[in-house]
């Protein structure tokens, strides 16, 4: 779990309980406070089942999290009676790590157009919740939106997108059109005008 997330506590409400959090690897507890429990009551089996919400409300830190992890556990008011459960894992922020460009590889025809997309994978390799705006580019005409359109001539094209100094890429291959009298290189262009050339 990372700062921001939520982890649910529940138990049916014949029990009247306190929700204790440890940081310190259960050398302390301290109830949750207040304002990080929300409550629901739903009608569950013919019990009333209680859910209490404890946020995450700091980042990963050996200083705060021990083992970067929190126990906690359930007091019977009643009974004095515990029942430790856990470990939460508190994990690094997510960070923009690597970039994945798709089609990785593909194959165009000339003067055609192939759209691509970008994936923003943090430190672990798990894709971003909210991505990043990708800057496109290519050795061929690209525009923001990752469309590409193929040029005249038969070559290999690099797509590339980029997040700061973080950048992913795919290869292009770009194809003589089925039927078409593009050839090869530039300079062959002009044998479509003339046959003499």
């Amino acid at each position: 779990m990372i700062t921001g997330s939520t982890y649910r506590f529940n138990w049916y409400d014949g029990l009247d309980v306190t929700i204790l959090i440890s940081y310190d690897n259960q050398v302390t507890w301290a109830p949750i406070v207040k304002n990080h429990i929300t409550e629901i009551d739903l009608q569950t089996e013919g019990q009333q089942k209680c859910y209490y919400d404890w946020t995450v409300d700091h980042p990963k830190s050996e200083e705060y999290y021990h083992n970067d992890v929190v126990y906690y556990k359930i007091l019977d008011n009643n009974t004095g009676e515990e029942e430790i459960k856990g470990p939460i894992i508190i994990e690094d922020e997510p960070q923009l790590t690597t970039i994945r460009v798709f089609p990785s590889f593909t194959r165009v025809e000339c003067l055609k157009t192939k759209q691509f997309t970008a994936v923003g994978y943090d430190q672990i390799g798990r894709a971003l919740d909210i991505q990043p705006e990708f800057v496109w580019s290519a050795t061929a005409t690209i525009n923001q939106q990752g469309l590409l359109t193929a040029g005249e001539v038969e070559e290999e094209v690099t797509v590339t997108a980029t997040v700061g100094e973080i950048s992913g890429t795919a290869i292009v291959t770009i194809l003589e059109r089925v039927g078409s009298s593009i050839n090869k290189t530039a300079a062959c262009a002009a044998c479509a005008v003339s046959p003499f050339i």
